[in-house]
C-alpha cells in the first residue's frame, strides 16, 4: 500500500501542513464528531497572557474551564485542541493540563478522543519529554495524535512500538477496518493484533465502533 504525505502551506503561509492521500489519491476526512476548542480563546477568557502557556497554575485552570468546556461531550466523540498562536508549552503545563485531559478521556463515563492541532515545535519537544517521563515514573503509556507529520514521521506524539505506529498509520489512510483486515496488514494472527488494537483503543489513540454487529477500529 502506497501512502503519500502531499505538503500544502498553510493560511499564513509560514509553515506547513500535510494532506494524506491513498493510493487511489484520495484524502483522508476527519470524524465527524469532532469538538474544536481554540486554546487561545480559552487563555482569553481566563486572562492568559499568551504567546507562552506556561507554570502549573496556568495549566490547572485551562484545565478546569476545559472540563466545563466538554461536560456535555457526546459519546465517541473527538476533542479537538487547536494551539494556533501558542509558542510553547512548557513541561508544568503539560502536567497539569494535557496529561489530566489524556487520563480523563479513559476514564470517563463517557469515551472521547483527543486531538492536537496546530502545535508548534517546541511543544511537540516538551510534550514528547513529559510523556517519556511520565512512563519512567509511573509506567503509564502516554500517546496523543496530531493532525500533522510530527518529528517522529508520525500523526501522534508518544512513545508507540513500531507494530503501534504502523497500525495509526494504515488507520490514518483506510480510516476504518476489522481487526482481519489489520492482522493481514500486519502479517500477524486475528487475536494478537485485536490484543494491540484494544490497548491502542485503552489509551485513546484509535477508535472502536460496532458497525453492522462488526467491530471497526477507525482513526482519531
Amino acid at each position: 500500500m502506497s501512502i503519500f504525505y502531499i505538503p500544502v502551506p498553510t493560511l499564513e503561509g509560514s509553515s506547513v501542513s500535510f494532506i494524506l492521500l491513498n493510493s487511489e489519491g484520495i484524502d483522508c476526512i476527519p470524524p465527524e464528531n469532532t469538538m474544536n476548542i481554540v486554546i487561545k480563546k480559552i487563555a482569553d477568557v481566563l486572562d492568559v497572557q499568551i504567546p507562552d502557556l506556561i507554570t502549573r497554575h496556568v495549566g490547572k485552570n485551562m484545565y478546569f474551564e476545559f472540563k466545563e468546556i466538554i461536560r456535555d461531550i457526546v459519546d465517541g466523540e473527538v476533542a479537538v485542541l487547536d494551539f494556533s498562536g501558542i509558542r510553547v508549552i512548557d513541561p508544568s503545563f503539560i502536567d497539569e493540563f494535557l496529561v489530566k485531559l489524556i487520563i480523563d478521556s479513559r476514564e470517563a463515563k463517557s469515551i472521547f478522543y483527543i486531538k492536537l492541532s496546530n502545535i508548534s515545535d517546541i511543544a511537540e519537544i516538551n510534550i514528547g519529554s513529559v510523556f517519556n517521563s511520565y512512563y519512567s515514573f509511573r509506567k503509564i503509556k502516554m500517546a496523543v495524535i496530531t493532525d500533522r507529520l510530527m518529528s517522529n514521521n508520525s500523526f501522534y506524539i508518544g512513545k508507540l512500538t513500531e507494530v503501534e505506529r504502523d497500525i495509526i498509520g494504515y488507520l490514518n489512510i483506510n480510516r476504518i477496518a476489522a481487526s482481519g483486515e489489520i492482522a493481514d496488514f500486519l502479517g500477524r494472527d486475528e487475536e494478537s493484533a485485536s490484543k494491540i488494537l484494544d490497548e491502542l483503543h485503552a489509551i485513546r489513540i484509535i477508535r472502536k465502533e460496532k458497525i453492522s454487529n462488526t467491530v471497526s477500529y477507525l482513526s482519531v
